[in-house]
């Protein structure tokens, strides 16, 4: 295969993920707890290491996912976000950028990395109190470990596809699945993927499916479209499926056209134009309920999360397709509020209060002329006032 677009397209998605990234370690400067800036590093970290992970780019994996996990203890309160800790997540940052401009040079993809980058970023995993050494589990990365995202700015659709350990048993055939969704488009890349286990001898088990996949998608078929190649596998599969930038482009012009009574919650909202599929959005749901929050007092309700961060963190859609379809949803909630502080009237009925209110000045006009031939000074000021 030809992975010359896909690889292109990783280093400009990568690229974009360290400019986000910059500028919310800015903000963290000078807001040390600001929780939108510190998921905003964690989420440049987390994609860049799955996406890295589908194209077999280990030093990104290995590097990536200890500064993750970094960033997941600081999002959680179990580290605090020091000016050295920032400082050295700069340095993570250009570090990255690095091991990105060394892949853009690599044509073959073969290349050992460089001595020289290796030792610097083991020095940097060292300042943050991490092992040097990547742990099995990142060593081999898997779509089971790293689910949640795929994300790559291009015209490519990116797949995860992880099958249940009864997928043997249930007959199954995971190439069935990939021979069917190459019949909708080009399969640009496939990474297949094993979890650490399946390598374990005393743990393998030869009759269960270890089998997970990251694909690469050029097809022009719509989201619910390749959902549909896996509808008889969806209880014994997790499937993420992550659009193209033409399809965020459709998806948003779909969101702009739609009518107010169309409108609703925002997940029916997405599931409406095609930008998720009825199976995420549950999944979605079910994340929202389990990781509720007790309420402090019985008067209260649990605190949920936003449907749209869990969305975005699970790789079922893109953060400008959930902005786009909040500021929608905001746009017809001020419109209605707009039409309850309108009062309909019937054309002919306003048509005849106009003709009283007409006759009402000209009532006025003469009773006024009639006061001042008579000279009643008293009534002038009661005239005035009709």
């Amino acid at each position: 295969m030809n992975l010359d677009s896909a690889r292109q397209a990783f280093i400009q998605e990568v690229a974009e993920l360290l400019q986000s990234m910059e500028d919310a370690l800015l903000a963290l400067e000078d807001n040390p707890g600001d929780p939108e800036s510190l998921d905003e590093v964690f989420r440049a970290m987390h994609t860049i290491k799955g996406t890295g992970g589908v194209f077999g780019y280990t030093p990104v994996v290995d590097f990536t996912h200890i500064v993750e996990t970094l960033m997941d203890q600081v999002r959680s309160g179990r580290m605090s976000l020091t000016k050295p800790l920032i400082e050295t997540l700069f340095e993570c940052r250009d570090h990255t950028a690095r091991l990105l401009d060394f892949i853009a040079a690599d044509v073959t993809g073969e290349a050992p990395l460089d001595e020289d980058l290796r030792r610097a970023g083991d020095a940097l995993l060292a300042r943050l109190g991490q092992p040097q050494e990547p742990t099995p589990e990142t060593a081999s990365p898997s779509v089971e470990e790293d689910p949640k995202y795929l994300p790559v700015a291009s015209d490519l659709w990116m797949l995860s596809l992880e099958f249940g350990r009864n997928a043997f048993r249930d007959g199954m055939d995971p190439l069935s699945f990939l021979r069917y969704l190459g019949s909708l488009g080009e399969l640009v890349h496939v990474a297949t993927l094993f979890p650490v286990a399946a390598t374990d001898g005393d743990g393998f088990d030869p009759e269960s499916c270890y089998l997970s996949f990251g694909i690469a998608l050029r097809s022009e078929a719509d989201k619910p479209t390749i959902a549909g190649v896996f509808e008889f596998a969806d209880e014994d599969c997790e499937i993420r499926i992550l659009e193209p930038d033409s399809a965020r482009a459709r998806y948003l012009e779909l969101l702009e056209a739609l009518p107010d009574d169309q409108i609703g919650c925002i997940g029916d909202l997405l599931v409406s134009i095609g930008a998720l599929t009825p199976r995420e959005l549950a999944r979605a749901l079910k994340i929202q309920e389990e990781t509720a929050q007790a309420p402090a007092s019985l008067d209260e309700q649990p605190t949920k999360r936003r449907i749209g961060e869990i969305l975005v963190e699970q790789g079922s859609i893109k953060p400008a397709v959930i902005e786009q379809a909040a500021k929608t949803q905001d746009a017809a909630r001020t419109r209605r509020q707009e039409e309850t502080r309108q009062i309909r009237v019937d054309a002919q009925r306003l048509g005849h209060l106009i003709d009283l209110v007409g006759e009402l000045v000209t009532s006025s006009a003469a009773i006024r002329v009639m006061v001042q031939r008579a000279g009643i000074e008293d009534m002038t000021e009661v005239v005035d006032g009709v």
